[in-house]
Order: C-alpha cells, then structure tokens, then sequence
C-alpha cells in the first residue's frame, strides 16, 4: 500500500499504530477526525512524502526527529501541540516544500535552522504563541512564495531583505507586536505582492494596536540565544526586536475537549391506535352519538328483532355493528359484567352479531322486569351494536353503566327513569313496527327520534 486516506470520518483515539507498519506506505492523510494523544516519532522515520495529520485532536510535544522526514509536504494545523519547533527541521532542506503549523499551540522562538529550507515554498506558523524577533536566517528562504507568522508575540523589526525575497508573493505578519518595518516592508509599496502589517505596533500606521498594549509586551525583552523551549528568558536589555516572555508555551499544553460525535436518536415508530378504526367505521355510528340517549337505540333494538335490526332504521347503526359487533362484544362483555342478569345474556349475543337480533327476545325477557318492555334490554343487545360506537351506546351504556351501567339494574329499583325513557320505546316499538319499509324509514326514523331526543 502506497497512499491511504481515511480523512474527513470520526475516527477517534490514539494515532493508529497500524499505520507505521506498513512498509511501502507514501501518503498518510488523517485529516479531519478525532484522533488524539501524541503523534508517535516513529511517523517521520518513516519514507514519507506526504504527512496530513490536520484538524484533530493530538496533544503533544512535535518529536525531535522531524527533520528525519523526507517527507516534500507535512501538514500539522490545527491540533494542540505545544512546546518549540525542533531544530531539526533544518534537515528537510533538500525535500520540503510545504510546512503549515497554524492554529496550534506552539511557543518558543523561531529556530534559525529555518532558514536552511531552501526548497520552502510555503511556510505558515500563524496562529500560535512565537516569541522573540525574526531569525537573519529567514532572507534564505529563497523559493518561498507564502510566508505567514501573523497571530503571534513576535517583536522587534520586519527586516527588507525579507520583504525583497524573489520568490515572494505573499507575506503576512499582522497582529504581532513589531514596531519598525524596513522600506519596501509597507503594504502597497510594491506591486506582485501582499503585504500585510496591521494590528502591530508600527508608529505612523494605520490599524495598529494601542500604546498601552504595545508596551506591556515590548517593554519586556527575550532572549531567544538564552532562552529555553518553553520557558524563554527575559533580558533587562531591551533591543528593537524585543519579544515578548510570556511564552509559556509548555504550560500552553491545553488538554483538547472531547468532542462527542453526534449519535443519532433512534427514531421511535408511530403508534398505531386500532380504536380509531372502528370510529372511522362507525360514520354510521355517529348519528349513533345522539343514540348515545338510551330511548333511542331501544327504539332501534325493537326493531332489530323484528327484522333482526340489521335492515331495519338499526341497519343503520345495527348493519354496522353486526359487522363490528366482535369488536363490541369485546366492549359488550364489559357491560354485561355490570348488568348482571341480562348483560349475561347479552354477551353471548354479542358474541353473535347475527344472533343478537335473534336472542334479542331473550334479552327482553330479563329486561322485562325494569321496563316490562324489552326495549331496555335491547339496549344492552344494542349496546353491542353501539359498541361498534360502544362509545355512543357503551358510552352512555358503558360510562353510565360503569357508573350507570348498574343504574340500568338501578334504574329497575327506580323504574320511573327506565320507564320514562321506556315508555317512549313502547310507541316507537309500534311506530317502528313499520320496519317493513325501512328500505325509506332506514335514516328518517332514527334522526327524528336523537333529534327529539
């Protein structure tokens, strides 16, 4: 294997041990994960010449033995690594073009081996914590094209052998701290390339930084010949290219917040509720919600048993509930189990829509005694068929006979209630015994009858 790219996933962990070895390997490209720890040394040992470790999580120190790396292009933006760029990168001059650092927290002085790059091309350590001033050695970097140390703590002066070099395009050193810039150093004053100097500490410029904030950091030297990877020293002598010591970069060490990928929700499946259903079976029914009355669906159960109510002005609601009188049985049970004696009775019809309408009778023959007119229990027998709208007749059956469902046998004790709702009954049983033509009574006798009600 030559080249292997697992960029742009959410790989997470230490770096990938595998990865070295593997003999042959030429391009390793990690970039845009979640990997973290240290970055092994054993990687720029390797035959590289290609090394993207950018956009993840690594917390470390760069090893020492980077410039072992013949690697032309090693890419290390942003991660966390801290401490100073090693001095061996002065190695690389004869393979590396491309070395980008930016967005980390690396502190220290510049090292003057960079200027032994001479293949460099870009160069980018913008972003990080550099003090000091700029190394002579940097008017050596002969093919770089972009050159950036913006974002850092660098001071002293932007010298013009620098901002002259042949290659250069483009070289930005904003929001540093220097406070001189050489002739041919200030922006515009020279065409094919950019130049950038602001948010510095240069007298007579636009977009600078305040007095005040200039001097806290000039005003404090370092000596970047005596000072120490991370802990740089501060000299009482303070020259134009005075840096600035707070380069703590070793205390910098900022441990990377885990991000957590984002886990996906399982996504709970819609419940499905079967009641509605038999609602939306019950359009019938919903004339039936007014039958919620008890008087009508007796006067519709009287009927039923004639003809067995299927047709008859119960069709209407008795066709439903044969069809979805299981369902109501269901429901019908119940309300038996609160009307003892009859609802006893009733269930077992219930059970048989066809035969309900043909038990009906017997039905009658227990609900006799509340009303002596079976039309009340026919509502339990209708019940049922309500029951389709169990809702409606259970509803007024059921939620009255959970709490009325009784009051049925209660209403027998009190039989001027049943007996009122069961009177009308008795002359609908005779102006329903007209089911014959309930082809044409099938939905005026119903309504007329809620309606009334």
């Amino acid at each position: 294997m030559y080249e292997l790219d697992i960029s742009n996933n959410r790989f997470v962990g230490p770096f990938p041990q595998p990865i070295l070895c593997l003999q042959d390997i030429k391009y390793i490209d990690l970039r845009f994960n979640d990997f973290e720890g240290e970055l092994p040394s054993e990687l720029f040992n390797k035959t590289l010449d290609a090394i993207f470790v950018n956009s993840n999580r690594f917390v470390s120190t760069i090893p020492e033995n980077l410039g072992n790396s013949p690697a032309s292009v090693i890419v290390l933006a942003n991660n966390h690594f801290n401490g100073c760029i090693p001095r061996s990168i002065g190695q690389m001059d004869k393979t590396l073009n491309e070395f980008v650092l930016v967005n980390n927290n690396i502190s220290g002085c510049l090292p003057d081996e960079i200027g032994k790059l001479s293949n460099i091309e870009v160069f980018d350590v913008s972003h990080n914590m550099l003090v000091g001033v700029l190394p002579n050695t940097f008017c050596e970097l002969g093919k770089v094209e972009e050159l950036s140390i913006a974002n850092n703590k660098l001071t002293g002066y932007v010298s013009h052998s620098i901002c002259s070099l042949p290659g250069l395009v483009n070289f930005t050193f904003s929001d540093n701290y220097f406070n001189v810039e050489e002739e041919g150093c200030v922006p515009k004053s020279r065409k094919n390339i950019d130049l950038n100097d602001e948010r510095n500490c240069i007298p007579g410029r636009p977009k600078q930084k305040g007095e005040s904030e200039c001097n806290a950091v000039i005003s404090k030297a370092v000596d970047c010949s005596k000072a120490q990877c991370g802990h740089p020293s501060t000299s009482s002598h303070s020259n134009n290219p005075p840096s600035q010591p707070q380069p703590n970069p070793t205390p910098p060490q900022e441990e990377d917040p885990h991000k957590e990928a984002p886990r996906e929700r399982p996504r709970t499946p819609p419940l499905i509720r079967h009641s509605p259903p038999p609602p939306v079976h019950s359009p019938p029914p919903p004339p039936p919600p007014p039958h919620v009355n008890f008087p009508p669906p007796p006067v519709r159960l009287l009927p039923p048993p004639p003809v067995h109510s299927p047709p008859p002005p119960p069709p209407v609601h008795s066709p439903p509930p044969p069809v979805y009188s299981p369902p109501p049985p269901v429901h019908s049970p119940p309300p038996p189990v609160h009307s003892p004696p009859p609802p006893v009775y009733s269930p077992p019809p219930p059970v048989h829509s066809p035969p309900p309408p043909v038990h009906s009778p017997p039905p009658p023959v227990h609900s006799p005694p509340p009303p002596v007119h079976s039309p009340p229990p026919p509502p339990p027998v209708h019940s049922p068929p309500p029951p389709v709208h169990s809702p409606p007749p259970p509803v007024q059956s059921p939620p009255p006979p959970p709490v009325q469902s009784p009051p049925p046998p209660v209403r027998s004790p009190p039989p001027p209630p049943p007996t009122v709702s069961s009177p009308p009954p008795p002359e609908e049983e005779e102006d329903i015994i007209l089911p014959p033509h309930f082809g044409s009574s099938y939905a005026s006798p119903p309504p007329p009858i809620i309606a009334g009600y």
